[in-house]
Order: structure tokens, then sequence, then C-alpha cells
């Protein structure tokens, strides 16, 4: 028995560990036989932070360099630039041929990766 751990429905201490769920430990209470999960950890990075390294990026600073502003490893960068190239609408922050009017999608290069964009087809 967990003493630090209660349950969530009836605030009682008799619990036992009752497996894992997406890596959240979940609990088993012996008084109302329910189970329960503990809280999910938060986040590791704000949306500020995000946007802050995105924005360096943007401005020609380098992933290593924006990596060392932020304080994070360079891979995670290249996540959050590769997750806001495909999350603009219609992509027109990032396009660089808009005008070609193909609806097959555009590479992007941005600095050391490649994006690949698939673009809304235009009725």
């Amino acid at each position: 028995m967990e003493s630090c751990i209660v349950c969530k429905y009836c605030g009682s201490p008799k619990v036992k560990r009752n497996g894992k769920c997406r890596n959240v430990q979940r609990y088993l209470c012996f008084s109302c036989k329910r189970t329960f999960a503990t809280e999910r950890k938060p986040p590791k990075y704000s949306d500020e932070k995000k946007a802050e390294a995105i924005k360096y990026y943007m401005n020609n600073c380098g992933i290593r360099k924006t990596a060392l502003f932020v304080d994070c490893s360079p891979g995670t960068i290249i996540n959050w630039i590769r997750e806001a190239t495909c999350a603009t609408p219609d992509n027109q922050a990032f396009a660089l041929n808009s005008d070609t009017g193909s609806s097959d999608g555009d590479f992007v290069e941005m600095d050391e990766i490649y994006t690949f964009c698939l673009k809304k087809p235009t009725e």
C-alpha cells in the first residue's frame, strides 16, 4: 500500500498500483473498487519557448545556435520547425514556389532540413 496516494473518488489512502496506461501509473482503491490515474506531467517546453525558437530560426539563426539559446536539443528544434511548417494555414509563410499552381505539395528548404507540406486543393 502506498501512503502518499489517496483515491480521487472517495479519499481513501488504501490504494495499490494497478498497471500503467500510456506511461501513466494507474491505481486501484480497495474501498470503492475504482481505478484512477495519477496526474500527467506538464509539457517539458512551453508554447512561448517553442515560438521563441521558431522566431530565432526564421531570423537566420542556425539550428544549433537556436538550441543553445532556448536550452534544448537540436533535434527538438527540428521537430518544432517541422510542426510549424505544416501547421501554417495554406503554408503561405513557408512556401517558396506557391505561384506554380500544382497541388502535389512543395518541398521547402529551411537551412539544414527539407520539409514536405501538402497543399489543400483549390476548387
